[in-house]
């Protein structure tokens, strides 16, 4: 992960490692500002949500798709915080 989006209570939380890290707090001007109206998107559960690549038991690389509805099963599942 390159950025990570967080809130000003769980910054400190969260193990970085490379990871840019960049704080809204709701309570900013900036973001009091802004349109509090749902975004409209054209996504859908079939679209890919990311690629996982592998060399599986061939040795050669090759990418397996994850669809969102994937991700969704997996949280609604595992909950928020899942232990892997």
């Amino acid at each position: 992960m390159r950025v990570l989006i967080t809130n000003p209570e769980t910054r400190d939380q969260l193990p970085l490692g490379e990871t840019s890290l960049t704080t809204v707090d709701a309570g900013d001007s900036v973001v009091a500002l802004q349109n509090p109206d749902p975004i409209h998107s054209d996504a859908t559960s079939s679209n890919l949500a990311y690629v996982i690549y592998t060399s599986g038991s061939t040795g050669k690389p090759k990418g397996v798709m994850i669809e969102n509805r994937n991700v969704v099963n997996f949280f609604h599942r595992h909950g928020p915080r899942p232990r892997l």
